[in-house]
């Protein structure tokens, strides 16, 4: 396992688009039309953008599986960041859905601790061939030290009952669920 460069981007970008591209939340934010799947490489994008300058973009020893979590206070926002946000509004999403996507994305963050003091695991994604063979552990068991090492717990959340169940199944606990815009959302937490 080992950190990601910015060299390793398109690979991320790769990887995590190929397997979420049938996740209800993702297909919800992007627009639907024949850009879908550039529309999802640009959510993904925006995704890495966001958590590579805060140290969150790893990649497992086989290369086969990413995982974006990193530590939620570590860097304020900074004009990039607000540039890489309108970016992705304009290039991934429909002028309507941007204020349903802010609206709902407020909702999810109200259900977290104010002072950002823990890990959020935004994506896991491993290749479909390799799944179910341990690279996806690997990258687990990494978030799992860091947050062990900080003494602070990681947050995830997902609107994918199976996923859900996986979460469950590394030792992360169900705090809280709610729909919005017809989407259940399922938020769990690993305490160290």
């Amino acid at each position: 396992m080992r950190q990601a460069t910015n060299q390793d981007k398109e690979k991320v970008i790769d990887i995590i688009s190929e397997a979420f591209k049938d996740n209800a939340r993702v297909n919800w934010v992007v627009k639907q039309d024949g850009k879908k799947q550039q529309r999802i490489r640009e959510l993904i994008r925006y995704a890495f953008e966001t958590v590579f300058p805060r140290n969150g973009v790893f990649i497992s020893s086989n290369e086969k599986a990413v995982a974006l979590c990193y530590r939620m206070n570590l860097k304020p926002n900074s004009l990039y960041d607000y540039y890489i946000k309108l970016r992705l509004g304009i290039k991934s999403m429909s002028p309507e859905r941007i204020s349903y996507v802010m609206k709902r994305q407020s909702a999810i963050s109200a259900q977290r601790p104010s002072d950002g003091n823990y890990f959020y695991f935004w994506f896991l994604a491993v290749e479909k061939e390799e799944r179910g063979r341990g690279a996806g552990w690997e990258l687990s068991h990494h978030m799992f030290e860091m947050s062990r090492k900080e003494k602070i717990p990681i947050l995830a959340e997902t609107s994918d009952e199976r996923t859900c169940r996986i979460y469950q199944r590394f030792g992360f606990t169900l705090y809280n669920t709610f729909e919005k815009y017809h989407i259940k959302i399922y938020l769990l937490m690993w305490k160290p």
